[in-house]
């Protein structure tokens, strides 16, 4: 298979592909290409199913905004500096810098009015980091595999053990829902979250079609776009500071850690709103 321009696009590409051969599912050109001309048409159909049956629980339920949260993952590459400079038309070429390849998945979870922004869940390589050494709490929660990606068991130890469930209940109470209030929890077809079942009390999951999962979830129509753009301006505006001290680039990068991401970085995106 000829590689794509984005080795993470690659990625996914190749898991989706063992998942289908791993389902028996007999994969060729052809069938790519007619699936992917079929997909604008299936979209606009699944999705409009989705609104349809959605629209009905929430008001069968009486939820508001406040008790409807949807999280969404993505891959960060921390220490990624620009693929491209300004410089003159006669300037000299300019020393560049080897892309850093060093990625984390970052889960962003918050509710449909925007007013609860559960804790940033950063997941990396490093079972226990050396850079957090000597710290006793940190901004972010920290999960890590040999991969650096979302697992099933993850999944299930961020809504049950760690911030989901007392975040988004701890919201409802403070704007006066009962301290039982139901709330909707919408999960994609991530293969990590295909097998777990997240029902605790009051709290419950509605499944987005895999179909109609782009066009809906907000996280993908801008909100993790947002996250990694702000990530990037803090990291630059700090790369370019300690440049302009006398710091060579590659020094600073060198000492720029994972402490030094979460502390001072996704520590100032995971302030209430967005």
């Amino acid at each position: 298979m000829k590689d794509g321009k984005s080795s993470e696009l690659n990625k996914v590409l190749i898991t989706w592909l063992k998942l289908r051969l791993s389902e028996g599912v007999e994969l060729s050109g052809d069938l790519l290409r007619a699936v992917r001309g079929e997909k604008r048409s299936a979209d606009k159909e699944a999705a409009a199913t989705f609104v349809h049956e959605f629209t009905k629980l929430v008001t069968d339920e009486k939820s508001s905004p406040e008790q409807v949260h949807n999280p969404d993952e993505a891959a960060l590459f921390w220490k990624s500096t620009p693929r491209r400079t300004l410089a003159p038309d006669d300037a000299e070429s300019r020393i560049g810098y080897k892309a850093s390849k060093e990625r984390v998945t970052v889960l962003c979870c918050s509710n449909a009015g925007g007013t609860c922004k559960c804790t940033l869940l950063v997941i990396g390589k490093s079972l226990r980091p050396r850079a957090f050494e000597g710290m006793v709490q940190l901004p972010v929660i920290y999960r890590a595999n040999k991969n650096g990606w979302m697992t099933t068991e993850i999944t299930s130890k961020w809504f049950f053990e760690n911030r989901f469930v007392p975040e988004a209940t701890a919201r409802c109470n403070s704007v006066g829902l009962d301290r039982d209030c139901k709330i909707l929890l919408i999960l994609d077809n991530c293969p990590a979250h295909a097998n777990v079942e997240l029902v605790k009390s009051n709290v419950c999951t509605v499944r987005l079609r895999p179909s109609c999962t782009s066009p809906i979830q907000p996280p993908d129509n801008g909100i993790l776009r947002s996250l990694k753009c702000k990530y990037c301006a803090i990291f630059m505006t700090r790369l370019l500071s300690a440049s302009n001290r006398g710091r060579p680039v590659q020094e600073f990068l060198k000492t720029f850690n994972l402490r030094s991401m979460a502390l001072r970085m996704l520590g100032n995106l995971s302030r209430p709103r967005l």
